[in-house]
């Protein structure tokens, strides 16, 4: 299996290959893995693109450090950029949702020079405020172990988790996401939209909490479009590929 290898502290990310074209580089969010793209985004994808699939550290195959200090940004880019070193892939299209996305908007604040171009879906690189910048619930939630994180997950919600979604959650290490959501922030992430001039795609639910950040991330950046999904919320619009992936070949290939 291919792992490539952190040289800052030697953390072994996961990570696979499949289609051949210009290479795009995949990041899923908090709680998924790799598999988040299969099979709807790469069958649509893969056709014309070589997609290089990572494990973030915490999840799926990587290495689940406990040590919170273990997913500052800077660590989570150089991940990145080892597995781009290890595909041979000197630049590629970085496509990312939710901590996909902010890892994403981490690429364009420390490590621009490794993009082709920029697709963040669901997030904004702007700290957040309020209740959503307090994470001590989720970690206590947390140290409980995944099958009562997601129990508590699904009495808020009022229904059932849907799947993939829901067996994904379960096969993850509690204590390493707790690590994971306790990470010091990088509050510094909207300073890499200064002359940030390469193509990037925005998109969001209106009714994720994120559509705002979104939606002024993409009136900051000069080469910017944004694709809003309509009425769908956070986790719809990454579960409904039937409506964001072709929005994110069509970017692909007009910027390829």
């Amino acid at each position: 299996m291919p792992y490539a290898s952190n040289p800052s502290d030697d953390a072994r990310i996961y990570y696979e290959v499949l289609g051949d074209g210009p290479a795009v580089l995949m990041h899923h969010g908090f709680s998924r893995s790799l598999l988040e793209w299969h099979p709807d985004y790469t069958g649509v994808l893969s056709s014309n693109f070589r997609l290089i699939l990572i494990d973030a550290r915490g999840h799926g195959r990587s290495s689940k450090s406990t040590d919170a200090d273990a997913y500052v940004m800077p660590n989570r880019v150089a991940d990145v950029c080892a597995v781009l070193d290890a595909a041979e892939a000197t630049r590629a299209h970085y496509v990312g949702y939710s901590m996909g996305g902010q890892v994403g908007f981490g690429m364009a604040r420390y490590a621009r020079e490794r993009l082709l171009s920029l697709t963040v879906g669901g997030m904004h690189p702007w700290p957040p405020e309020g209740a959503a910048a307090d994470r001590s619930g989720f970690a206590r939630s947390l140290a409980e172990g995944m099958p009562a994180h997601v129990a508590r997950m699904e009495a808020n919600l009022g229904a059932a988790l849907p799947e993939p979604f829901r067996s994904e959650l379960l096969a993850n290490d509690a204590q390493a996401l707790a690590a994971v959501a306790g990470a010091p922030r990088d509050t510094t992430l909207h300073e890499g939209l200064a002359g940030f001039d390469l193509p990037t795609l925005l998109y969001c639910g209106t009714k994720d909490g994120f559509i705002d950040g979104a939606r002024r991330a993409a009136e900051t950046l000069p080469n910017a479009e944004l694709v809003e999904l309509d009425g769908l919320d956070h986790l719809a619009a990454v579960m409904r590929a039937d409506l964001a992936a072709p929005h994110l070949a069509n970017f692909l290939r007009r910027n390829a």
